[in-house]
């Protein structure tokens, strides 16, 4: 007996059985999928061309804005870290 062999009668879903036969439903044609999705789209709020430019934009600018921030803040700490270590060399020498 393989694998291929086994019948499937009764398929367990938590809490309730269901018959196997009865939960194969209808499919549907991939023309009403497409149907429907073109109906859904419709219903769409879509933001206007501007509106993304401007987002786009805004976006950009505050990667570069963090970048930066990162940027500096490195520069600081590395030159604190030079001096601490420049001042106790020349304490400890």
């Amino acid at each position: 007996m393989s694998i291929m062999d086994v019948k499937v009668d009764k398929v367990s879903s938590g809490k309730e059985e269901i018959d196997a036969s009865s939960s194969v439903k209808k499919r549907r044609s991939f023309f009403d999928y497409v149907y429907d999705l073109k109906e859904e789209l419709k219903k769409v709020t879509w933001t206007s061309r501007a509106e993304l430019f401007f987002s786009t934009k805004m976006v950009v600018l505050s990667a570069f804005v963090f970048g930066f921030s990162v940027y500096f803040v490195d520069l600081c700490v590395k030159g604190l870290l030079e001096t601490i270590k420049k001042t106790l060399h020349f304490i400890f020498g």
